[in-house]
């Protein structure tokens, strides 16, 4: 399946104009510094130069005030910068410490006095209030990312403390849906959102999680710059149904500084699960997650590195209890009113002829002798081991090649793998799920004028999750199948446990996106007019073994000990058949069918 989506901005229908001051909206990953410069009457100053210093990297970008007095500096990776603005015949004025944040656009207006000397002023407020937009957000500070607890280091959690956000606990976490976590933000379902990472969509073929699902987890936290959260009255340059979820990642500096770490969880610290029989062992659980970060320049003052690396190694021990058939109900032995249209035994039981096909499946059940009283059933126990692994990888790098010419490059790879012994309740298809994201954004920014500037990148994103199972049992191979999807059918019985593969494997949900997109940004007088255009291309190559999910359903046990494919007591349910059609490869139907 393939899908393109272009998006164009013209300048007549969405030009957004100010009438009160400038304003040109930050790229998504990026943001905004403008405002005015007066003298001490309050009269604009036309041409004065003011100049923008990046607190850790030295990187300068100058803008020179229009005749109304105004300038903007848009495109501006986040972080704390330096604000000077100057004119011969007047004092020189430097604001220090302006805090920009990601898609934010500050206004720094400065005073200027007529003389020679220079005037600094240091801002010290950690947050500002941005007068320019309408939007409603929620900001998630770099401060927030480190010093808040995160169970199990997944930065998506501090979407929660954003107002409006609620977590999704209804639905399926498997390896067909993935196990990544859901959220509802302001009442819209959690399918709907657009998650960036500098400007890229990050969302694997469900639309929901920003990280690798196989594990459940965003890994990367210490990677992240910060990120916003917007649930309204955003720019038409976000995607998204109802929110967007809009990440920057961290950048080099002039200074080289780095982390390490390692924290490991254990069971032997934690309390029995209440679930467990008295009898059974405790759940094992075993978590290790490591990793750590270095970044620095590679030419001060114009070019840098970020790399950061995280894996986790985790092992969960799972119970499963299932319902089994007791020793009398694999000779044929049951209670009469599970034999109805047999004749009933002196003790209370029936004797149902146990045909051969019937025989093989009930050797795959597990034997138990924990018997439900007055059945044909008997409860097991089951423990397995799941375990977990995922590495995750990250380098960004930045060039300032001069004050006009600015680019960057971003590579993101995170490999997962799972294996769940119990997808289906008797585990005996163990499924294995393995997943590789790949996220690549290229950028280049060209200030062509002080009042022009143009944004171009492009980004490659890919998302693919597979399961599957490696066992096979020649009893539930009773259908012909073809092609490299081949599975065993399932038996349903009620009151017992299905036996039989997971119904989504083999299944692999693969999705290539490649976007291209470019933006024009141009401050005129008072106002300012941004056009722009994107062209997404979307790749899916899925393919799953749904529709062969084949097997048998029986309306009662008798008639699965004896085999037959009739209906032995009507009004009762039929025998379901779901099955391939001849000369068909699954078990797919069309109307005409």
């Amino acid at each position: 399946m393939r899908a393109i989506r272009c998006s164009f901005l013209f300048p007549l229908a969405f030009a957004i104009v100010s009438f009160y001051g400038i304003r040109v909206d930050a790229q998504v990953g990026t943001g905004t510094i403008s405002g005015m410069v007066m003298d001490s009457s309050g009269a604009v100053v036309v041409g004065a130069l003011v100049s923008i210093t990046n607190s850790r990297t030295g990187v300068v970008t100058s803008a020179t005030t229009n005749s109304q007095g105004r300038y903007v500096v848009p495109d501006l990776i986040v972080g704390k910068y330096d604000v000077q603005a100057a004119k011969q015949g007047f004092e020189t004025q430097v604001i220090k410490q302006v805090l920009l944040t990601v898609g934010a656009t500050v206004v720094v207006d400065c005073k200027l006095a007529v003389g020679q000397k220079v005037t600094t002023l240091t801002v010290t407020e950690a947050s500002q209030v941005d007068t320019t937009t309408a939007e409603i957000s929620a900001f998630i500070s770099r401060e927030q990312m480190e010093n808040l607890p995160l169970n199990g280091r997944n930065f998506e959690q501090l979407i929660l403390l954003a107002p409006g956000v609620q977590p999704v606990t209804s639905g399926v976490q498997n390896s067909f849906y993935g196990r990544a976590p859901s959220y509802s933000i302001s009442g819209y379902r959690p399918e709907g959102q657009e998650l960036l990472l500098d400007g890229a969509t990050i969302q694997g073929f469900w639309n929901h999680g920003a990280g690798n699902s196989i594990i459940g987890t965003s890994l990367g936290v210490d990677g992240i710059g910060e990120f916003q959260l917007l649930t309204n009255s955003y720019s038409a340059r976000f995607g998204g149904s109802g929110s967007v979820m809009n990440a920057t990642t961290r950048s080099g500096t002039n200074s080289f500084h780095g982390s390490a770490y390692e924290f490991l969880r254990n069971s032997v610290f934690d309390a029995r699960n209440y679930f467990n029989q008295a009898a059974a062992p405790q759940d094992p659980f075993r978590q290790n997650q490591f990793g750590g970060t270095l970044g620095g320049p590679i030419v001060k003052g114009r070019m840098f590195f970020f790399a950061n690396y995280e894996g986790v190694r985790s092992l969960t021990g799972k119970t499963s209890i299932g319902f089994v058939p007791n020793d009398n109900t694999r000779r044929g032995v049951v209670p009469c009113a599970y034999a109805p249209d047999l004749p009933c035994n002196a003790d209370g039981t029936a004797t149902v002829p146990v045909s051969s096909a019937s025989q093989a499946i009930l050797n795959l059940y597990p034997k138990s002798n924990v018997v439900v009283p007055g059945s044909p059933f008997a409860t097991v126990s089951l423990q397995g081991s799941q375990p977990a692994n995922e590495d995750y990888g990250n380098i960004r790098w930045d060039y300032h090649a001069s004050e006009q010419d600015n680019f960057f490059a971003r590579y993101i790879i995170d490999n997962g793998s799972l294996t769940d012994p119990f997808p289906s309740t008797l585990g005996l298809y163990p499924e294995q799920s393995r997943g590789r994201n790949q996220y690549l954004t290229l950028g280049y920014t060209k200030l062509i004028n002080p009042s022009v500037l143009n944004d171009a990148r492009f980004s490659f994103v890919r998302t693919n999750m597979r399961a599957f199972t490696n066992v096979s049992n020649p009893a539930l191979q009773f259908f012909a199948f073809y092609g490299e999807d081949r599975q065993d059918g399932n038996i349903t019985v009620p009151g017992f446990s299905q036996i039989g593969p997971s119904g989504f494997t083999p299944d692999y949900e693969i999705q290539n996106t490649f976007s291209l997109s470019d933006g024009i940004f141009w401050a005129h007088g008072k106002h300012s007019i941004e056009a722009g255009f994107e062209f997404r291309r979307l790749q899916n190559p899925v393919r799953n073994g749904f529709f062969n999910d084949l097997g048998w359903s029986f309306p009662n046990l008798e008639s699965f000990l004896e085999g037959k494919p009739v209906n032995p007591s009507p009004p009762s349910p039929p025998i379901t058949l779901i099955a391939a059609l001849p000369g068909k490869a699954n078990a797919a139907r069309s109307v005409s069918d």
